[in-house]
């Protein structure tokens, strides 16, 4: 009776074994499987941009083509946003720089 709880646990042994190595193999195999498709996701991702890139710059392009044909000139570039003197970048405001408030 011994001999054959000892078979049973050696045979449980080599199943889990075999199990573990399966687990293994399929996780593997998992992991390349999702490789492959991040590579293929990202692909498309970069070709997408690249799309878009290319249409913005063919708008842009035809726009000005127009513009330019029609003989106008295209808008002016917005001017950037004024300088705040009083803000923590430029420092501390010197009050008595421009004040007429003379002592």
């Amino acid at each position: 009776m011994a001999e054959r709880c000892t078979d049973s646990a050696q045979l449980r042994e080599e199943m889990e074994a075999k199990m573990q190595e399966q687990e293994t193999m399929y996780q593997a195999r998992l992991q390349g499987q999702q490789a492959v498709y991040d590579a293929r996701l990202q692909e498309q991702q970069a070709m997408y941009v690249a799309r878009m890139q290319e249409e913005v710059q063919r708008q842009m392009q035809t726009m000005f083509q127009q513009w330019h044909n029609n003989g106008m000139q295209p808008p002016p570039l917005p001017l950037p946003p004024p300088v705040d003197a009083s803000s923590p970048s430029q420092g501390t405001l010197n009050i008595s720089a421009g004040s007429n408030n003379q002592p």
